[in-house]
């Protein structure tokens, strides 16, 4: 049990006292499932993971994955969807706290470019080789959670006349941490966002067509940013080698466990038998999104989680009806809708779920465009 989790429980707790008066419950006025909507791949998706649980080779590492990463963050959904639908919160103040949240660590992580102190590994900490991780374990978890926050904060910039210089100074601080970070995967993912932005925010296209080709000019001079090999962090090969080795090995695997893959914190027990570069460790995760569920969850959790994107992408399409000025739900839609885009693009080389904070950014990502609640009002 974590701090975060039992917070998230509390919460939770809470609600339910707040909201399910014993006087008042009723289960099938109280829950809709809609085929149509998301609840029908949300409890496949939660069902996969519960079968994952107990194909697991760890049966207690599995049982603390599947309630840190599968219930507790969909518990979290359950209540932020309901109280932003019944306006007992603000999305705008969801994606403030966020931004507050990026602050303090994307200023250590500045500091550690400038003087090099407080990096563990030796060669990230070097001045030819930097790469900082503020007070992370590793360069690309700075990438992971701070990216789709980054999209988030520009939306509500746009449409924001009272905390705009807010959100533009935290972006920016957060997207200096990336650079500094060189984590490529998450560059591209804000690159795509930003396009989305460029394509659907109508009174802001010439200014993110003009972004989109300053940072491709800026790629292109930068020997660190034009290369896609990525930086060299082992003998034998930068990131992107070690990571096509990972999933040659990951799909090797995967052909002899198709359907129930590898577990809950199965995988590297379940691929080490197929490892060979004995040089490059056994990651935690196969480092793609595709493969990455399809390995902690199996076919079935790859299918529900594909079709929770179509869910939410169904959604959000939709209302992309942008009013310059006005804080509401199509503002915010076109934020949610970029964030879950770069996460998904930075998800193609990199693990942008499978850790206890990046679980629940991506279900407040998820929770934040949706109209109508799982929940309805009693």
């Amino acid at each position: 049990m974590t701090l975060l989790e039992g917070m998230i429980l509390i919460v939770t707790v809470v609600w339910m006292l707040q909201r399910f008066r014993i006087k008042d419950l009723k289960l099938k006025q109280s829950f809709n499932f809609n085929l149509l909507s998301f609840n029908l791949p949300l409890l496949f998706f939660l069902f996969s993971a519960t079968i994952s649980l107990f194909v697991a080779p760890d049966l207690r590492a599995a049982a603390g994955i599947w309630k840190a990463y599968f219930v507790e963050p969909i518990l979290f959904f359950l209540v932020l969807s309901t109280l932003l639908k019944t306006r007992q919160l603000q999305r705008t103040h969801i994606i403030a706290a966020l931004g507050v949240s990026l602050l303090i660590p994307a200023l250590f992580a500045i500091y550690q470019q400038f003087t090099g102190a407080f990096i563990a590994n030796p060669f990230w900490a070097a001045e030819a080789t930097r790469r900082v991780t503020s007070f992370y374990g590793f360069p690309n978890a700075i990438g992971l959670y701070f990216a789709p926050v980054i999209l988030l904060l520009i939306g509500a910039a746009l449409y924001s006349k009272s905390k705009n210089k807010f959100y533009i100074l935290t972006a920016l601080l957060a997207l200096a941490a990336i650079i500094f970070a060189q984590s490529k995967g998450a560059l591209a993912g804000i690159l795509v966002g930003l396009i989305f932005f460029a394509v659907f925010a109508k009174g802001y296209r010439r200014i993110f067509t003009s972004i989109i080709i300053a940072a491709l000019i800026a790629a292109a001079l930068s020997p660190q940013l034009r290369t896609f090999t990525g930086s060299r962090t082992v003998s034998g090969g930068g990131s992107l080698e070690v990571r096509t080795q990972q999933w040659t090995e990951t799909w090797k695997m995967l052909k002899t466990r198709p359907i129930l893959g590898a577990g809950l914190s199965g995988y590297q027990t379940r691929v080490a038998p197929f490892h060979q570069k004995k040089y490059i460790e056994i990651f935690m995760y196969p480092h793609t999104i595709m493969l990455n569920f399809w390995s902690e969850i199996g076919l079935l959790g790859l299918f529900a989680f594909a079709w929770l994107i179509f869910a939410f992408f169904r959604t959000t399409f939709p209302s992309l009806k942008i009013r310059e000025g006005r804080v509401g739900y199509e503002s915010i839609t076109i934020a949610a809708t970029a964030a879950m885009i770069t996460l998904l693009v930075h998800g193609l080389v990199d693990v942008p779920y499978f850790k206890n904070d990046l679980a629940i950014l991506f279900w407040v990502i998820y929770a934040l465009p949706f109209a109508q609640p799982l929940i309805t009002e009693t």
